[in-house]
């Protein structure tokens, strides 16, 4: 198995996994651009030797499903009926605004940039410019493709060589959030249920309090697991679960201040990617706490 980590200031944007189970290759999640999405399909059939069979959507979010469209058309995309409604009623719509306002938004981020003077913040608008360049150029060939095989809560799939299941989790950071587990290894990917330090959107479509009692059912999941593969960020282990735990208590602890509208970031947190998060989520909690 083999995991496709997006980097900072590619637009690739979320972390993918590649599974052989034997006679059955898996890819987890698809990426948000037409080329990383075929730089994942290249990848996936150099390293197994193999066509892939079958494509997992963790959830509906574009950087996680925008890709499907450049896999084979014999290979089955799974998902929760939830993620496939979802992508009904979402997807087409937020890829065409997406394709009309991006070079819009690329000029006003290069606008930003050019006006930021803080270092730090010069390198974070950088990014999101090169990112934003990207993505302009890619958006006119953008195709909407949707789940065809769906499911409530698992699927096992049996290889000659291992077993995955594909656990649905509840709607934490979506409306709908599943996993890829192998049991046997140890090894989950978890899609945007974990971060490693990337501070984590929490003003998704989900639950913040369920998305917590989301990361305690998998931090007891039987086999316990090992390696977590979170939908940004670095491979990680167990310490996921209470970074988690941590930077959500802190953010709620700000919102629950009201004394000060914007705080000062923690320093621990300075260095996680995608800082403007940390304002962004205290002021989501003081309205939805």
């Amino acid at each position: 198995m083999w995991v496709a980590l997006a980097r900072m200031d590619g637009a690739g944007l979320c972390n993918c996994g590649i599974v052989d189970l034997g006679g059955r290759v898996i890819v987890f999640d698809t990426m948000l651009t037409t080329q990383a999405s075929l730089d994942l399909l290249l990848a996936a059939q150099t390293l197994t030797g193999q066509s892939v069979t079958t494509v997992i959507n963790s959830h509906w979010h574009r950087d996680h499903v925008q890709g499907n469209f450049v896999f084979p058309t014999e290979a089955d995309v799974m998902a929760t009926l939830s993620t496939r409604t979802d992508m009904i009623t979402n997807t087409p719509v937020e890829t065409e605004t997406h394709q009309k306002n991006v070079n819009q938004t690329l000029a006003d981020a290069e606008a930003a940039l050019t006006a930021a003077a803080d270092p730090a913040e010069r390198e974070e608008k950088a990014i999101f410019v090169k990112v934003l360049r990207i993505l302009a150029e890619d958006a006119p060939g953008l195709r909407v493709r949707l789940p065809n095989v769906v499911f409530e809560d698992h699927l096992v799939l049996h290889g000659t060589q291992r077993r995955a299941v594909v656990q649905a989790m509840g709607g934490g950071h979506s409306a709908s959030d599943s996993i890829l587990w192998l049991p046997d290894d140890g090894i989950a990917f978890v899609a945007d249920l974990l971060f490693n330090r990337v501070q984590p959107p929490l003003n998704c479509d989900g639950s913040v309090d369920e998305w917590l009692s989301i990361v305690d059912q998998l931090e007891a999941l039987e086999p316990p697991l090992q390696t977590i593969i979170p939908g940004h960020g670095d491979v990680g282990s167990r310490e996921l679960f209470g970074m988690f735990r941590d930077y959500v208590a802190m953010v709620r602890a700000f919102a629950a201040d009201r004394a000060v509208d914007e705080p000062d970031m923690p320093a621990e947190y300075t260095t996680w990617h995608w800082t403007n998060m940390f304002q962004i989520n205290i002021d989501f909690l003081r309205k939805d706490p």
